[in-house]
């Protein structure tokens, strides 16, 4: 049986194969977006980047993870959360080697070598590396806290702050320190502890030069130049710099004192008069004078206590003009002011009446009485506090009518130096910047007398 044979005929295309083919040349044509969504204006040039995105509409997440059973709307999202169980990081940093489960988190951690800041705040101009960091900046504009504490019911910009805030209900603190031992609730608290062992202070203030280890702590250096105070007491109205000392402040109108001494009991408003006071148990006096070697259980004493060789005497009375080294010893001082204008019922001749009686009490003074003379003062009967300077104790006596301070003759001198000096005393849990036995400076502290 012969066999017939056809020549061979070119084949047509078929019309679906035509159309796959435009298809193909538009999916490489730039801006082409053949695949649009119908309940948004989502549009794509692939059709199965359009149904992985429908499923953001419909809440559909067919792609489980068999280890821990989370889902996901997508394939490629499972695979790389199967490496959150794997540890598999295969995307290294070319210039220092770290690794990521993810080419996207690669990107964003080279813009860190590079300086590269693509995303800027429209609002403000302020540019950063990340699209999510801007979406947060921009709610600092917009006021938005769209996360809030299910404890406390504070709000928080983003669910990154919501989540370390919430290490202070819990107590958690996950961030350890392979130096010393230290934990941290948040890992930046972390880098900014360890930056205390390398001595490293990247963070420089512009205004002065001072360093910081942490960009919080330049930022709230620099508050110090500009004056701003953010954090208002609703109390009182007082402004602070830190949400911290405002925190410190209320106690004062609530009366919360959360930090208790272990080996007496006592109560603290502030962990550091809690630890200062601790001190007084230990008998350490960590702070020493590099001019005379004396020991201080707090800084700011060893500040005042350094004025005495100085001679510095910045604290200004804005009455009398008075000058002195600790603002305690001013703010007795300024009593006198107030109590004088209390009984004479005016501040001008009060103030006329401290120069007169006092001006030979005070140390430092050019015209010193000697002791054998009066004061000549011409005020009313008063009360003083008098504290002897050699021994620190206290003897009441009177200012009578010629100008004699009464109990025993004794005139106000001791020897040829006053017996009149502010007594120093530590009210419960606050400490004064001030010298324990204040030798430069006396203070007349005048009460009405009864007779």
């Amino acid at each position: 049986m012969a066999t017939t044979t056809h020549p061979t005929q070119p084949m047509e295309r078929p019309a679906a194969n035509a159309a796959t083919a435009d298809a193909a040349d538009d999916r490489h044509r730039p801006g082409t977006k053949r695949h649009l969504c119908a309940l948004c204006p989502y549009g794509t040039d692939r059709a199965g980047s359009l149904r992985n995105h429908e499923r953001t509409h419909t809440g559909e997440r067919p792609y489980a993870c068999p280890s821990c059973g989370k889902a996901f709307a997508e394939s490629g999202t499972l695979r790389k959360h199967r490496r959150t169980h794997t540890g598999e990081r295969p995307h290294a940093c070319p210039r220092c080697g770290k690794a990521y489960a993810e080419a996207g988190h690669l990107r964003r951690h080279l813009r860190s070598h590079t300086g590269e800041k693509p995303f800027p705040c429209p609002d403000c101009g302020k540019a950063f590396a990340e699209s999510g960091t801007l979406r947060n900046h921009r709610r600092t504009h917009g006021g938005e806290r769209p996360y809030p504490c299910g404890e406390c019911g504070r709000r928080f910009a983003t669910s990154g702050d919501l989540a370390r805030h919430g290490r202070t209900h819990t107590g958690e603190r996950p961030h350890r320190c392979g130096d010393c031992g230290r934990s941290f609730a948040t890992s930046g608290h972390l880098r900014g502890h360890r930056r205390t062992h390398t001595g490293e202070r990247p963070y420089k203030c512009a205004a002065c030069g001072a360093a910081f280890a942490e960009s919080g702590a330049l930022h709230r250096h620099r508050r110090t130049h500009t004056g701003e105070r953010p954090y208002a007491c609703d109390d009182c109205g007082r402004g602070f710099a830190e949400a911290g000392c405002l925190r410190r402040h209320r106690r004062t109108h609530t009366g919360e004192r959360p930090y208790a001494c272990a080996d007496c009991g006592r109560s603290f408003g502030q962990s550091g008069d809690l630890r200062g006071h601790r001190r007084t148990h230990a008998g350490e006096r960590p702070f020493a004078c590099a001019d005379c070697g004396r020991g201080f259980v707090w800084p700011g004493d060893l500040r005042s206590h350094r004025r005495t060789h100085a001679g510095e005497r910045p604290f200004g009375c804005a009455d009398c003009g008075r000058a002195f080294a600790h603002p305690a010893t001013l703010k007795k001082h300024r009593e006198v002011h107030r109590r004088e204008a209390a009984v004479n019922g005016s501040a001008s001749s009060s103030v006329a009446a401290v120069k007169r009686c006092s001006s030979e009490l005070w140390p430092g003074e050019e015209a010193a009485l000697p002791a054998s003379e009066g004061h000549g003062c011409e005020r009313p009967n008063f009360g003083f506090s008098v504290v002897k300077q050699e021994t620190g104790e206290e003897s009441p006596g009177n200012h009578d009518g010629d100008g004699r301070h009464g109990d025993g003759g004794d005139d106000g001198h001791h020897g040829d130096r006053p017996l009149l000096i502010v007594k120093q005393e530590r009210r419960d849990g606050v400490h004064d910047d001030v010298d324990e036995d204040v030798d430069e400076d006396a203070v007349l502290l005048a009460s009405p007398s009864t007779p």
